[in-house]
């Protein structure tokens, strides 16, 4: 079953079942297959900033303490950490 789902998934079967059920659905409610419009505000936007800045910052300690914690993982002392 694993499989299938990771088959699937690579050569986007699941995108397009969900695209197909999604376009349907919006049909039987008597709308658009395809939005045509689409609603923003500022406060989602500042949301979803802070969530990635979150997770990036998140992963980059992740990955510091690791390097910190396994010396083979650390830099050689000649290269300069990128910015």
């Amino acid at each position: 079953m694993q499989g299938y789902f990771y088959l699937w998934r690579g050569d986007g079967t699941w995108k397009f079942i969900n695209h197909r059920l999604l376009m349907e659905t919006r049909e039987r409610q008597g709308r658009d297959a395809s939005p045509n419009a689409g609603i923003i505000d500022s406060q989602s936007v500042k949301t979803w900033l802070s969530t990635r800045n979150f997770w990036t910052n998140f992963w980059l300690a992740a990955i510091r303490e690791r390097r910190s914690n396994n010396p083979s993982l650390k830099r050689p002392s000649g290269l300069a950490a990128p910015e």
